[in-house]
């Protein structure tokens, strides 16, 4: 039996796996690979869709399907299947250009299983689908092929804020939304996260609730870290993700490797102790 037999470890990309360069580090690269070596099962949950990870999949080594577009998407690079999807209702169309209308200096984005349209593009949602490796498409609304999986509002914080407050006052119902950066709000259909996609995706795997780790470092990774056994998250993580219990603040570039290094100590003091009372 390896160290981790049993145990799933799922890590957000971006600020997590990856350090301020955007490049995963070889120490994470090399922790995921030995984690995996010893029994573990370890994966991404990630706000990139599919159409952004493809490019990027064989950057980290993982051996379960990933979670996509934070937590709509779950798909098996090794089967080519989706496992599971929440895409957003049909609703969405009506509601987001409403948003637009009442914050014109907003950008928007739309997702759908592997293209990007931009409206209102500007130097912030340039910059992170740069960083994404994504080419935007244009086309109205109205045309876009369905399933959309989210839609993303890019813009300074504070007008990033009343949109999120303004969803959450009249279309609670229909939408959720969450950061993953200061200057981007995610817009995905209720229960479309990556706790609600680590718990089924724990589930498919029989891996026991006890046996859930997770790292992250923004606001949509939080209800994924509360929901783990064991979270993590590198210095410099939103104070969001500061203030989930038991969150365990590890190095920066080695982020994923602390993590698991520090994970597979938890697990040798709980043999010790278990011996011990034998």
């Amino acid at each position: 039996m390896g160290r981790f037999d049993g145990y799933l470890f799922v890590s957000d990309f971006d600020g997590t796996l990856t350090d301020e360069n955007h490049r995963v580090s070889e120490e994470n690269i090399r922790a995921a690979g030995e984690f995996i070596s010893e029994g573990g099962i370890f994966t991404v949950a990630t706000g990139r869709a599919y159409s952004s990870y493809y490019k990027i999949k064989g950057n980290v080594p993982i051996n379960a399907p990933a979670i996509l577009a934070n937590g709509a998407q779950t798909y098996d690079f090794d089967t080519a299947e989706m496992v599971s999807s929440v895409p957003l209702p049909d609703c969405a169309q009506e509601i987001l250009i409403c948003l637009m209308d009442r914050f014109p200096s907003a950008a928007m984005e739309v997702y759908t299983f592997d293209s990007v349209f931009a409206f209102r593009p500007n130097e912030i949602t340039y910059d992170h689908l740069e960083v994404a490796g994504v080419v935007p498409q244009a086309a109205p609304l109205s045309e876009i092929t369905r399933p959309w999986y989210k839609a993303l509002f890019a813009g300074m914080p504070e007008e990033l804020r009343l949109i999120k407050d303004y969803i959450a006052e009249n279309f609670a119902s229909e939408l959720g939304v969450t950061f993953s950066s200061e200057y981007l709000l995610e817009v995905l259909a209720p229960g479309a996260a990556k706790g609600a996609a680590v718990e089924r995706l724990a589930r498919r795997l029989g891996i026991a609730p006890g046996r859930v780790c997770c790292a992250g470092d923004n606001d949509n990774d939080t209800d994924m870290l509360r929901l783990a056994a064991y979270s993590f998250a590198p210095r410099g993580c939103s104070p969001a993700v500061a203030e989930v219990p038991g969150i365990v603040i590890c190095g920066g570039a080695g982020t994923v490797s602390d993590a698991i290094s520090r994970l597979s100590e938890i697990i040798r003091r709980q043999e010790d102790t278990v011996g011990f009372f034998k």
